[in-house]
């Protein structure tokens, strides 16, 4: 008999994480984990209009600092990463699921309101960038009136 065929690319199997780089990590090495998917969600969002311009770049650079607290370093070698991350990938889960499994809802709405600021950075929201943040909020159990407090919260900023 032929041999069988080979294992499906780590990115579509059901049992192994999509991004090893995010998987096994406890303890203290958890708030890492936790800042490089939520800067990969970030990266992705600000991709989806087809553009990632350097107003949002600078803007997830700020909100990242913000909310992890990071040296310029730190934040540096984060959003790289992230960047290439989304970049490279077509597969949210492996993202989403560190923060559905390690957030409180508290810390989920304040990542859907980065990533509203993300949407709206440019002055206009993409249909592409709204569908995201909803699919996210879904992934992470944020449920949509959450999402849309989340969502006039930043529009009431600006």
């Amino acid at each position: 008999p032929p041999p069988p065929p080979p294992p499906p690319p780590f990115f579509f199997s059901t049992t192994t994480p999509p991004y090893p780089i995010l998987s096994g990590l406890v303890g203290s090495e958890m708030c890492i984990r936790d800042s490089l998917a939520c800067a990969a969600i970030l990266c992705e969002a600000a991709g989806m209009d087809g553009t990632f311009d350097d107003g949002e770049r600078q803007l997830i650079l700020a909100l990242l600092k913000k909310q992890f607290s990071l040296s310029d370093e730190e934040l540096g070698a984060l959003f790289e990463e992230a960047k290439s991350l989304s970049e490279n990938s077509s597969h949210l889960y492996g993202f989403t699921k560190v923060i559905k499994n390690s957030w409180d809802i508290n810390k989920k709405v304040r990542m859907l309101e980065m990533m509203w600021e993300v949407a709206y950075a440019d002055g206009k929201l993409d249909a592409a960038e709204d569908m995201l943040i909803r699919r996210i909020a879904g992934l992470i159990h944020v449920e949509d009136r959450d999402r849309m407090k989340a969502k006039q919260k930043v529009l009431n900023k600006h």
